[in-house]
């Protein structure tokens, strides 16, 4: 799962944001662990360099160094 992290001028519009999985159906729930696609919105409260920030890892395990990550950088006008 993805922990996403946003420096202070911005915001998640929906914390949990949209999950869409490949084979999934609207009468039926995704299956646990599988993959998909999770889509965010990301509201700018204020101009300037912002930071968004994105670890892969269990929610319930610490970070160890090895995880994927990715860093984004945004210019907000």
């Amino acid at each position: 799962m993805w922990e996403l992290n946003l420096s202070q001028g911005l915001n998640l519009t929906d914390i949990n944001g949209t999950f869409y999985s490949p084979d999934s159906q609207e009468d039926t729930p995704p299956l646990v662990g599988a993959g998909g696609v999770r889509e965010w919105e990301i509201k700018a409260d204020s101009e300037g360099a912002q930071q968004v920030t994105a670890v892969y890892k269990r929610p319930w395990e610490n970070e160890t160094g090895t995880e994927d990550r990715f860093i984004l950088n945004v210019d907000v006008f």
